[in-house]
């Protein structure tokens, strides 16, 4: 099991953080992208979107950890995949009133101590799930939002 390093919020994550903590809106996170990107840690701020995206997931559950952290989760399936890949890299996608959907974080497998892992293509016999628990923090956990997609399932 890969071993991912802490989360970065993007340059735009932490400007819809100055909207939510102005009162002005609400986090609402959108959905979970999976990448086979090799990121390095300089780029992670930066970041406005992923290359190489292989999968995309809606939010399947939220959980308070505390009055600043929430876990985001979702799973996802190898069902529609015709190529295998590597699990490189994990983004948390958020909704910008003015933006739209913005890349709040990013955080990469960290392979100094780990492999990615790998999602297989499906072979028609066995179907295998990667389920996603992001940890992230938020300007005051009471103030984000969620549209759970009841299609998706984690446990």
């Amino acid at each position: 099991m890969a071993q991912f390093k802490t989360a970065v919020i993007t340059q735009k994550g932490v400007a819809l953080m100055g909207k939510i903590m102005s009162g002005s809106t609400k986090l609402t996170f959108s959905k979970i992208c999976t990448s086979d990107t090799v990121y390095k840690d300089n780029q992670l701020a930066s970041l406005t979107s992923l290359s190489g995206i292989k999968q995309e997931a809606l939010i399947a559950g939220i959980k308070n950890i505390n009055a600043a952290t929430v876990q985001v989760s979702t799973q996802f399936s190898n069902l529609s995949l015709k190529t295998g890949y590597y699990v490189r890299t994990v983004g948390l996608y958020a909704v910008d009133p003015a933006e739209g959907d913005i890349l709040y974080s990013v955080c990469i497998v960290d392979e100094t101590v780990s492999t990615p892992d790998y999602m297989p293509p499906y072979n028609g016999v066995g179907v295998s799930s990667l389920i996603m628990n992001m940890v992230t923090t938020v300007s005051n956990a009471a103030n984000v939002n969620v549209t759970v997609d009841p299609a998706a399932a984690a446990t």
